[in-house]
């Protein structure tokens, strides 16, 4: 028993040291940017149609090459790492702990529902966030979802850009990162300056250097393992073509989220 604990440790504290070399390259790895749009619930990423889109994409010899690597990167590294992290920690608390970082990020929500104009879905994130962080153990449950019986409105700078005529822009895919465009790159950066995480460690006054690294490593790791791995995993084995296929669910998802 001791010895089945201490393996468990001993891995867990391999998977942490692996995901702090990699987590600041996925700061992007919410929504907006990169394969994070994957972690939506709602879309069957296996029946995704590939052929249904014209993409301005005239970088896609560089952009094919960058999502063969991401995709060498993602199986051969990141899903051995959250696989290790799936056999440390249960499903129930990495649903947890998603909730934490998710409650965590309302202020990137709340602004983005005030400068597009939705005044109530921007009250309804504060309320949810006030009733989340204190009856729900700073955001590990969720209650606020049933006390107010209201979904989350997650609104980002790309969709804000979007509403006030912003174009999409030519689409590129990141190093690591994975799918993006302009007009979501940009938004991304912006985003960053309402992100808690982002501040508390620019600030080096609310939270000490290494231990927000150590935070931001788990949430990279809990993220692709709780949200990302099955749905990429599915996505990819079912396509005729694996880049466009990622191409096209990453923009698909950003439309249907964009006319929400």
């Amino acid at each position: 028993m001791v010895k089945h604990l201490k393996m468990r440790a001993w891995l867990l504290i391999c998977i942490l040291f692996v995901s702090v070399l990699w987590s600041p390259t996925l700061f992007a790895q919410d929504t907006t940017t990169g394969i994070g749009f994957m972690a939506d619930k709602d879309t069957d990423w296996e029946n995704d149609d590939e052929y249904t889109l014209e993409v301005s994409d005239p970088y896609e010899k560089w952009n094919r090459k960058v999502f063969n690597f991401n995709h060498k990167v993602y199986k051969y590294v990141f899903t051995p790492l959250s696989k290790g992290y799936d056999f440390i920690v249960p499903k129930k608390l990495q649903g947890g702990f998603n909730n934490v970082f998710t409650n965590l990020r309302m202020p990137v929500r709340f602004f983005n529902n005030v400068f597009q104009g939705k005044f109530k879905r921007a009250s309804i994130e504060f309320a949810r966030f006030m009733i989340n962080t204190t009856a729900g153990i700073g955001g590990f449950f969720n209650p606020g979802e049933y006390a107010l019986k209201a979904k989350m409105y997650d609104e980002d700078f790309g969709q804000t850009l979007s509403r006030h005529g912003f174009s999409e822009g030519s689409f590129f895919m990141w190093p690591i990162i994975g799918p993006s465009n302009r007009r979501d790159t940009i938004g991304t950066i912006i985003d960053m300056a309402f992100d808690p995480l982002f501040w508390f460690g620019t600030l080096d006054v609310v939270l000490d250097e290494d231990i927000l690294f150590g935070i931001s490593a788990g949430k990279r790791v809990n993220n692709y393992t709780y949200n990302i791995r099955d749905n990429y995993d599915d996505l990819m084995e079912s396509a005729i073509d694996p880049y466009i296929a990622l191409q096209h669910a990453y923009i698909n998802n950003r439309n249907k989220n964009i006319k929400e």
